[in-house]
């Protein structure tokens, strides 16, 4: 059988936008692949190889668990995966702030909204949360009004129709030099000058 690459060690530190407790569910989540498709199937093995790969933050809380004796010596590998998600998921956030960053197109930016807002616990309101994040954190001023003046609470129309008249933007902008497209407003202007 090949080698297989162990994922990345788990940065607890690491500030990416996501809460802790997605960052956490998603490193589980490949490491329990790791150990599926590496044959690993026995308790010690599993926790073992958990301890080495998760690195050395997770090495300290699991000490720490286990010296402040809530853990016992030959503990299942589900249990120790539990009490590493119960320190980590309570982490969890309960509203969601981002803004879009320069250079992100509409698409990208509506895609990491509703992947952060999975994070979140907005129940049955998670569209009409994601749309007002759209309206404080797009950078295209026109984006921005459009979703205001909509009143229902879709998200993914204003994103697509946004898209589709930046892209447009982008195409006018590489057939006319006389068109400025301002990245960072998404504004146009004509260009002064003869012509």
């Amino acid at each position: 059988m090949a080698h297989l690459l162990a994922p990345a060690p788990f940065d607890v530190e690491i500030d990416d936008g996501r809460s802790i407790a997605t960052r956490w569910t998603s490193w589980i989540r490949r490491f329990d692949v790791f150990l599926e498709a590496s044959s690993f199937t026995d308790d010690r093995p599993c926790i073992a190889t958990l301890l080495h790969v998760g690195g050395e933050k997770i090495e300290e809380i699991y000490e720490a668990k286990r010296n402040a004796s809530t853990l016992k010596k030959d503990e299942k590998y589900a249990v120790i995966k539990k009490m590493f998600s119960d320190y980590f998921l309570p982490q969890k956030n309960i509203d969601m702030q981002t803004y879009q960053r320069q250079g992100e197109g509409i698409d990208a930016y509506s895609v990491r909204l509703k992947t952060l807002a999975t994070s979140c616990e907005f129940g049955t309101s998670t569209d009409r949360e994601i749309k007002l994040q759209l309206i404080q954190g797009c950078l295209d001023k026109r984006i921005k009004l459009k979703a205001a003046q909509d009143n229902s609470s879709e998200f993914s129309s204003e994103a697509e129709q946004g898209s589709s008249e930046v892209e447009a933007a982008y195409q006018l902008k590489d057939g006319d030099e006389s068109v400025d497209y301002d990245d960072n407003y998404s504004i146009f202007s004509v260009k002064s000058g003869s012509g």
